[in-house]
């Protein structure tokens, strides 16, 4: 039994080494929030990076994200100062024995002191302030979390609506080119027609693809302008007012 205690040892020692080195890949692949969605004082990188930071910049909803990580980093202060509150201090003065200090008129009443001076300490609320500033704390937590939810699903749906419109875009090129070589054949089919030396169901079939090779071109148009605005909506401003000068170009 004894031979196997080695054996059992060196493969504790190789389990302990894989955990620790997936804890530390672990790490390595957390994710940057501010690559996420790059900081507004940061200069973009591309395009995409321009869309986001201004999609984040440009929507109340996420400026109010913002403004509510601020309130929770008020309230954590706030919780701290509580102390302030569990302390109460008084003073009191005695009249009679003030206006009779150092007079030889009447005696001082020596049973009730010139000036009383107390301070109450409330124990129960020192000892809940580290809770209620941990509370805070994690209200805190709570709203950074938050704030990084919203900016992954902003990065998704910009991301997703570029690259549609990217696709739109192309898909209008291809059937603008199509819609222009069909239109040469359907000037051959007719020009052939009225020289004699083509068929009528030439020229037919030839006008009948170029026309629906031109409702296809005015609905690529369309999905176009439906991409775009979907993009801007997001944006808060028409991609014509998007300059790529705000990005560092590639050389």
């Amino acid at each position: 039994m004894q031979t196997h205690i080695p054996h059992i040892v060196s493969k504790l020692i190789a389990f302990t080494g894989i955990c620790f080195l997936v804890s530390i890949s672990l790490q390595a692949q957390k994710t940057d929030f501010n690559k996420v969605i790059p900081p507004l004082e940061t200069r973009a990188k591309d395009y995409v990076e321009v869309l986001l930071q201004l999609a984040w910049m440009n929507n109340p909803q996420y400026e109010g994200l913002q403004l509510e990580e601020k309130i929770k980093q008020e309230e954590i202060k706030l919780a701290q100062l509580q102390w302030t509150k569990d302390i109460n201090a008084s003073f009191n003065l005695n009249e009679a024995n003030i206006s009779n200090w150092g007079s030889s008129q009447g005696s001082e009443n020596v049973f009730f002191p010139r000036y009383n001076l107390s301070a109450t300490l409330n124990i129960g609320s020192m000892i809940n302030r580290k809770t209620n500033v941990n509370i805070a704390k994690y209200k805190s937590d709570i709203a950074v979390s938050e704030t990084n939810q919203a900016k992954l699903l902003l990065r998704g749906e910009v991301t997703r609506r570029y690259e549609q419109y990217l696709l739109a875009l192309e898909i209008l090129k291809i059937r603008a080119q199509a819609v222009e070589e069909l239109y040469s054949s359907y000037l051959l089919a007719k020009s052939n027609m009225e020289l004699g030396k083509g068929e009528l169901s030439e020229l037919n079939n030839a006008t009948e693809v170029y026309l629906r090779s031109r409702e296809s071109k005015l609905q690529a148009e369309t999905n176009l302008k439906i991409a775009k605005i979907n993009v801007e909506e997001l944006v808060g401003l028409k991609l014509e007012e998007v300059f790529e000068e705000k990005y560092q170009k590639k050389n």
